[in-house]
């Protein structure tokens, strides 16, 4: 049987130029995230099944997960997000914890759906949540962590909108209709897919599922801010928090902050504020991160409730956004020098220059192969490394080196004290 070279459906592979791009990612994630307070933390990568049920939806464990029977007759799976199982954690921890916790985590994530742009199989992605008193306070705090990343990254305010909404003045809106649990539950999957349908289409299922009641929904859906809300259903509970959340985001410079009803977010255990950062290209109409508050998931375990809040940056719809906008730099290598030698005489010179240049904490990748010195600069260009070093009889002799930066076409020599002089400045 002949082996395919290609990776398993929805994966990737990660060439050294990749891994720059999710590391450049990475660490602007973990900048941003322990600048407002937040500290790293990890779990397993497998976890029982019913975790996944209880906490993500019998709906994400049926059909996006990868679940199956281990050895030892356990029904487990390979996480497909992260939220349940910090949730869990802080459940079984909660005693030994200073509340509130600020934790961050960058997991190995993977779901089983139909591989496309932004969504693939496996994926990487930043998780940022809060545990403690529940205060608007932190819910604006929170998201704009995701916000300072993508400014972080190089993007500006008018490259993505912040979309903020409310699952409490879902539910108070659902109550003022008087409808069903089922009708309440299946309207609010309808319109987290509502982006999908054509507006016919939409109406038509609402229509089936409220009846008499679309007009009112309908109404709820297009308004474009609170005040709206209000004017046509009066005051309801979640309200004001959402106000005061929106208002203190446009107060710290977020004006690109809107409040927009048909936000759901997919999750069952999401109780309060729920949001996205949207890309505003049209070329690409995605969230790059979604969150919201969980205040009940901690207690799902049968202990105290703690309040939640968090949200999820995937690396795949992030590189994309990044790649719209020529955001994503030229690769480099991170070996700084190129060194090698113009003929057999001076090979046996190589280790000891590299391991001086190595003490000195410059990088050097050394080539032992003797070719002509535009084949070895091709090379070298190729490889993404910047500074090209080749020594011959004079170098030898007077050890003094000339480094050649290919990138700015410059040259300058010196002992190997002053070139590392020039390349750690």
């Amino acid at each position: 049987m002949k082996l395919s070279t290609q990776p398993y459906k929805g994966t990737r592979d990660f060439f050294p130029e990749d891994l720059a791009i999710q590391k450049l990612m990475f660490n602007a994630m973990k900048k941003i995230c322990e600048r407002y307070g937040y500290v790293e933390y990890d779990g397993p990568l497998i976890e029982k099944t019913d975790l996944f049920r209880a906490k993500s939806g019998e709906e994400i464990v049926n059909e996006q997960t990868y679940t199956f029977t281990d050895r030892g007759n356990r029904d487990v799976t390979l996480r497909p997000e992260m939220t349940p199982t910090v949730a869990r954690m802080i459940a079984r921890n909660r005693q030994e914890l200073a509340f509130p916790v600020r934790w961050y985590s960058i997991p190995n994530c993977f779901r089983y759906e139909n591989p496309q742009r932004g969504r693939l199989r496996e994926f990487w992605q930043l998780n940022v949540d809060f545990f403690g008193k529940d205060l608007f306070q932190y819910d604006v705090e929170n998201i704009q962590t995701a916000a300072a990343i993508l400014l972080e990254l190089g993007a500006k305010k008018s490259d993505f909108n912040i979309l903020v909404n409310s699952r409490t003045l879902m539910n108070a809106f659902y109550k003022k209709l008087e409808l069903t649990q089922e009708q309440s539950h299946s309207l609010s999957k309808l319109i987290d897919r509502k982006n999908k349908m054509s507006s016919d289409k939409f109406e038509t299922a609402i229509e089936e599922i409220v009846k008499d009641k679309k007009t009112a929904v309908m109404t709820f859906l297009n308004a474009k801010n609170m005040a709206e809300i209000k004017d046509n259903f009066g005051e309801m509970e979640g309200l004001n928090r959402l106000e005061q959340t929106i208002n203190k985001l446009k107060e710290n410079g977020f004006s690109n902050t809107l409040f927009t009803p048909e936000i759901m977010r997919g999750f069952d255990y999401y109780t309060g504020v729920v949001f996205e950062l949207f890309d505003t290209d049209p070329k690409n109409p995605r969230a790059i991160a979604g969150g919201g508050r969980y205040d009940d998931l901690v207690g799902l375990f049968d202990v105290e409730r703690v309040g939640g809040i968090g949200y999820g940056m995937g690396d795949v719809v992030l590189r994309d956004f990044l790649d719209i906008r020529g955001l994503l730099p030229k690769y480099t290598s991170t070996t700084q020098v190129y060194l090698c030698a113009l003929s057999e005489n001076e090979l046996n010179t190589l280790d000891t220059i590299a391991e001086e240049f190595r003490k000195s904490g410059i990088s050097v990748a050394t080539i032992y192969e003797i070719q002509k010195v535009p084949k070895h600069i091709k090379r070298a260009e190729k490889s993404g490394i910047e500074n090209f070093v080749c020594i011959g009889e004079d170098e030898v002799k007077n050890k003094k080196y000339t480094l050649k930066n290919l990138t700015e076409r410059k040259e300058k020599t010196g002992f190997i004290k002053d070139i590392v002089k020039i390349l750690q400045s």
